[in-house]
């Protein structure tokens, strides 16, 4: 690696590609976080169009790494609400909250058992 590699400032490609390597991120966020490293938004848009034909980039498991984590602490509503704060489509947010509702009763019971050693 030469001095100059190490100057070198990183495209927004490469950028992107550190961001989702650390976590998944919503089209929306990952807009938001790039946005500042370009005055291009043609290619912000082309680069986003380039990663969810990739599959690198999908809003579907940003929603399913979500519920999963949050849904032992959290109810609907908050899990709801958090979707949205991330730009997850509305189509998304319902399927999500379809799936949580289910479930919920199977939650508060589990919750009960921890906290009062007895089952319902």
């Amino acid at each position: 690696m030469t001095g100059d590699d190490k100057t070198r400032t990183p495209s927004l490609r490469e950028r992107a590609l550190r961001l989702l390597a650390r976590r998944e991120h919503t089209r929306a966020e990952l807009a938001r976080k790039l946005a500042v490293h370009t005055e291009d938004p043609a290619l912000l848009e082309h680069v986003l169009d380039e990663f969810e034909r990739r599959g690198w980039l999908s809003e579907r498991r940003v929603v399913e790494q979500m519920v999963h984590t949050r849904r032992s602490r959290y109810g609907a509503r908050r899990i709801e609400r958090d979707l949205v704060a991330k730009g997850v489509s509305d189509d998304a947010v319902a399927a999500a909250l379809a799936d949580l509702k289910g479930g919920e009763l199977g939650a508060a019971r589990e919750v009960w058992r921890r906290k009062f050693w007895t089952s319902l």
